[in-house]
């Protein structure tokens, strides 16, 4: 995320440089612009760069959270939450992140330029911002209200549900989606639904 300089630059240099960065990246692929080619973009200096940023990837991060924010305030407005337990949600997109589709701006960048992204850039939102910078609240834990799942499993209920948020940075390091869209789809949903079994299966009552 940006460095504290970034945030005490007025609000119009600061929206200008946001600007500047989203339209780069709608552009281009992550891994297909350079610094060079962003501070370019951003009308400013390399130093001034590395003030407000560590590198391309503090930038990148800092762009896809503002979209994370959007679904963020549109979960709050209507009330709802991404569920990711179930196999079809967590491969497709839940009801909430599937309007944000129809956005061509939020489509181009968290959508298909991410798609696009190296597997590391992928893993490292995943467990940098998604897991660590406490999104979990964005998802819907309703599955752990049923009675039947075992008391540990509720207590440990944002684990649980960050190992179903990492299952596709995890497969990406096997079979990349880009290259094998049908062995991708197949390792995701063994992986999703070995998690989902584990935790739904009642428990044996000699336990």
């Amino acid at each position: 995320m940006p460095k504290k300089n970034f945030y005490k630059l007025s609000d119009e240099k600061k929206n200008s440089i946001t600007k500047a960065a989203i339209e780069a990246f709608r552009e281009h692929n992550y891994q297909d612009i350079s610094i060079n080619k962003l501070i370019e973009k951003m009308g400013i200096s390399t130093g001034s760069f590395y003030l407000y940023f560590n590198d391309k990837k503090d930038l990148y991060f800092y762009i896809l959270s503002l979209f994370l924010e959007d679904i963020r305030r549109e979960t709050g407005i209507e009330h709802k939450k991404i569920d990711i337990t179930d196999l079809e949600n967590n491969l497709k997109g839940s009801e909430v992140l599937q309007k944000f589709e129809h956005d061509p701006l939020h489509k181009a960048i968290f959508i298909d330029n991410f798609n696009n992204a190296p597997p590391n850039i992928k893993r490292d939102w995943d467990f940098e911002k998604l897991i660590g910078e406490n999104y979990l609240d964005l998802y819907d834990y309703s599955m752990f209200e049923n009675p039947a799942i075992r008391d540990e499993y509720r207590e440990n209920k944002e684990l649980l549900m960050a190992m179903f948020i990492s299952i596709k940075s995890v497969v990406e390091q096997f079979v990349p989606f880009a290259k094998n869209h049908d062995e991708y789809i197949r390792l995701f949903s063994i992986c999703h639904n070995i998690i989902h079994d584990g935790i739904t299966r009642p428990v044996s009552k000699d336990r």
